[in-house]
């Protein structure tokens, strides 16, 4: 199967010096290599064969289902596999269902979350991976995220094309969609968890975003897939977008505007709040509304360990400057807005509050 991979992909691979490590000896290793190598290179708007594209996907998937296939992963894995996913696995066992159906790297990506333990060894090993496998851009690349939310898929976004990010940004944008089912945000937000900690697993914000980011926040020329970002980096590039929002082109505010509302819809797509508010959060796990863990923690705002009640503080900030990042208030005033206030253009977020305090004292303004 590897060598026809290389076949497929040969000449893409002598073009853009995307070299199998013979000494290493082990085709398995190497293997997220090439990956990381061919998608860093489709990321940069290099061309890249159907052909090869379509190998691409198979071993993407081949990845995604079976751990065993990453030597890496097996190695440098193995007590969180032990500790946070016991019942998946079998010492020395090959091929299993656990293995092939892709719910061992999904216990790991979930516990990588959720359990501090976790150590940065397996960390960076599993960062690699989803950054060769790429799910987020091509939710066919994770057969046990496309299972889980299949009929989600055929129900919200059926007319999405697989690719680019369409459809697993779709299923982000209904999570809070009465037909969202619970198999599916859970796949889809382990998955999501590594998305919104590195911009570069966006692809349409990477796509319209480039230029700017090299304007505006010195996004190094020599950026790469290849590369091990931390998260303050990742966070460091989306903060400077939004402080220079007025300033962006248009097809990039657009897009950075789409990431943000997104971001809003879960605790876990915001990154600055969730690591530094573990301990608060673990507090308002069960809030009376799922989806209100940010409202707990506001609540509890002085009662807040120092780092939480700053992220918190920052966030809050930033969402009175734009409503519309206030998922709670725009879910409550949506339908108002479309009432009252549907001629306001976008982007015009103070002539939006202003028009709802306009029209607050009328008889079909709904009180919350």
């Amino acid at each position: 199967m590897f060598f026809f991979y290389c076949s497929a992909c040969k000449g893409e691979m002598i073009q853009h010096k995307c070299n199998v490590d013979a000494v290493e000896g082990d085709q398995r290793s190497s293997l997220v290599k090439l990956l990381l190598c061919l998608e860093d290179t489709l990321k940069k708007g290099h061309h890249i064969q159907d052909e090869c594209r379509r190998e691409m996907l198979v071993h993407r998937r081949m990845l995604m289902s079976d751990y065993a296939l990453s030597p890496e992963i097996v190695s440098e894995c193995k007590t969180e596999m032990i500790q946070h996913c016991p019942s998946l696995f079998q010492q020395g066992a090959s091929g299993s269902i656990g293995q092939r159906g892709g719910k061992m790297i999904h216990c790991l990506l979930g516990a990588a979350r959720k359990e501090r333990s976790f150590s940065s060894r397996c960390l960076t090993v599993i960062n690699a991976l989803v950054r060769a496998v790429d799910p987020g851009n091509d939710i066919r690349a994770d057969p046990l995220l496309e299972t889980a939310c299949r009929p989600v898929i055929d129900t919200l976004c059926p007319r999405m094309k697989a690719g680019n990010s369409n459809v697993v940004l779709c299923l982000l944008d209904n999570l809070k969609n009465a037909r969202m089912t619970e198999e599916c945000e859970d796949r889809l937000m382990e998955v999501a968890y590594f998305m919104a900690r590195d911009w570069r697993l966006t692809p349409r914000l990477m796509r319209t975003c480039q230029t700017n980011l090299k304007t505006f926040c010195q996004l190094p020329e020599d950026w790469s897939m290849n590369k091990e970002l931390n998260d303050v980096q990742v966070g460091m590039y989306l903060g400077c977008l939004y402080q220079h929002r007025k300033n962006l082109d248009r097809e990039c505010q657009g897009e950075l505007k789409r990431i943000m509302h997104i971001r809003t819809q879960a605790i876990g797509l915001m990154p600055e709040i969730e690591d530094n508010c573990l301990t608060d959060l673990a507090t308002c796990k069960n809030p009376e509304v799922k989806g209100e863990e940010f409202k707990c923690l506001q609540k509890k705002y002085n009662k807040l360990e120092e780092q939480c009640k700053a992220a918190v503080r920052n966030y809050t900030q930033m969402t009175m400057s734009d409503p519309t990042l206030d998922f709670l208030l725009m879910k409550a005033c949506e339908p108002m807005m479309q009432t009252f206030c549907a001629n306001i253009e976008n982007g015009h977020e103070n002539d939006l509050i202003r028009c709802l305090i306009k029209h607050k004292h009328e008889q079909k303004m709904d009180f919350r």
